[in-house]
């Protein structure tokens, strides 16, 4: 199935791999993304200079979507004050948690 980009750049990476994950983050001007709390962990703790680039990114997102498991309060914190840093101080990213069927109403009610 296709998504629907409205004539933007869909970008999917297969198979996963961490490191290429990151460096599409501080490559491409994303603006929405939707990804699971294992990725979330790594940024919020990691601080290679690929994820800090990453970070500025996603600092600069619109939509920032949290999918298929609860993400807990302290890494939520946590992930949220590395964005705030990476953004030198401000963030316009909104972050939204989805899960179980869920996702599919923060995709489509939104």
């Amino acid at each position: 199935m296709a998504p629907r980009t409205g004539g933007k750049v869909y970008v999917q990476q297969s198979p996963f791999d961490m490191a290429k994950f990151v460096k599409f983050l501080a490559i491409f001007p994303i603006t929405i993304m939707f990804t699971i709390p294992p990725l979330i962990r790594y940024l919020a703790l990691s601080s290679t200079p690929d994820t800090v680039a990453a970070l500025e990114r996603i600092a600069n997102m619109y939509i920032f979507g949290i999918g298929a498991a609860p993400l807990g309060a302290d890494l939520e914190a946590q992930f949220m004050a590395k964005i705030t840093a990476a953004g030198k101080g401000t963030s316009k990213v909104r972050v939204m948690q989805a899960y179980g069927m869920t996702e599919l109403s923060a995709a489509v009610c939104s």
